[in-house]
């Protein structure tokens, strides 16, 4: 009994270390072993689930917005009007007068003998001169007729001849005679003064220089025109032009002139 014992306790210590006891006598049976067959594993079967076709919703497809440009008419800047152009006022009269022949003797002061074929600017030319009087109707003196011609001398001058009527009464006048070469150009712009009591519809002569001029302007002088550019009433106001409307009377006339050339210097 004591034997038995001591064989227990000693095959137990033996397998709490890890050890198998070797036994005696019989080997284990491994003829089988090449026949072991591997577990069968099978996939899960996974059903796909079931979508019932009357309770899907179609997907919501949400129309872009499109803005649209906005379209800016085009700015178009007004032609460029030229402000000659423009009529001239209603209450303007425009008439012709006296100009002379471009011909013109030139007087020698210096000599004593007649010569028998004195000098002559443009002496071949058949050019004449014109004329041309402005009126308005809104002022206060009318240039009834007029007669502008260069005459020579020690020096050239514009000599008038013509008359003026008030349609009020009036105690000085400013008379502006512009000048124009044959291709338009202005040459100068004279002035008469008359200093004079006149009463009412009253004529008053406009004679005598008007300054002077170089043989060279005189030369090429084609046109005159003449115009009231002031007045002083007898009652002390005063009535004065409008050199742009004058200017676009001339326009007219196939001149273009700087309004501020009307001036007299």
């Amino acid at each position: 009994m004591k034997k038995f014992l001591i064989l227990v306790t000693a095959i137990t210590a033996f397998y709490a270390q890890g050890q198998t006891p070797k036994l005696r006598g019989r080997k284990p049976d491994i003829s089988n072993a090449g026949k072991l067959e591997a577990p069968k594993i099978e996939a899960p079967k996974i059903e796909a689930p079931k979508l019932d076709p009357a309770k899907l919703e179609p997907p919501k497809l949400e129309t872009p917005k499109l803005e649209t440009p906005k379209l800016e008419p085009p700015k178009l800047s007004p032609p460029k009007v030229d402000p000659l152009s423009l009529p001239m006022p209603a209450s303007f009269d425009l008439k012709e007068a006296q100009g002379g022949p471009l011909r013109i003797p030139v007087p020698d002061p210096n000599r004593v003998v007649p010569k028998p074929s004195p000098a002559v600017l443009n002496e071949r030319s058949t050019l004449a001169r014109k004329a041309v009087i402005l009126n308005d109707a809104k002022c206060p003196v009318l240039i009834e007729e007029l007669d502008a011609s260069p005459v020579g001398g020690k020096e050239w001058s514009m000599v008038l001849n013509g008359q003026i009527r008030t349609r009020s009464a009036i105690t000085a006048a400013d008379i502006r005679l512009a000048s124009f070469d044959l291709f338009g150009n202005h040459l100068s712009t004279q002035q008469k003064l008359l200093i004079e009591d006149i009463g009412q519809d009253d004529l008053a002569l406009l004679t005598g220089p008007i300054g002077s001029m170089s043989e060279k302007e005189v030369k090429v002088l084609q046109t005159t025109f003449a115009f009231v550019a002031q007045v002083r009433l007898a009652n002390g106001s005063v009535w004065k032009y409008d050199p742009l409307d004058v200017a676009r009377a001339l326009y007219k006339l196939q001149i273009r002139v700087d309004p501020s050339r009307l001036e007299a210097k």
